[in-house]
């Protein structure tokens, strides 16, 4: 079993709402990743947020998210499953962030 822990913050960095969530099943450390970050995206949208940026700690899911690779592992298909999310709402975006 994994944990996914998410904070939503404005644009001066307050907090807003915080949620966790957990997925069962044996995951590597970038799938992790992934489905923390596709955890992240279904959550806000079902919060009705339409201008998001989402910071990644993760830099191989960021660079996978924006990148055109194809991987046709589970974790390329996380990765594009993420991509398509992101894609599905105008003002999603996606960025490296800090610890």
């Amino acid at each position: 079993m994994v944990g996914f822990g998410m904070v939503l913050r404005d644009d001066a960095g307050q907090f807003i709402a915080s949620s966790t969530r957990t997925r069962s099943g044996l995951f590597s450390a970038k799938e992790c990743e992934a489905l923390g970050l596709i955890e992240a995206i279904s959550w806000v949208s079902s919060l009705g947020y339409k201008k998001v940026n989402f910071e990644v700690d993760a830099k191989m899911v960021v660079d996978a998210c924006l990148s055109f690779a194809v991987d046709y592992a589970e974790f390329g298909s996380l990765v594009s499953h993420a991509r398509m999310l992101l894609q599905q709402e105008m003002d999603f975006s996606l960025s490296l962030g800090g610890s």
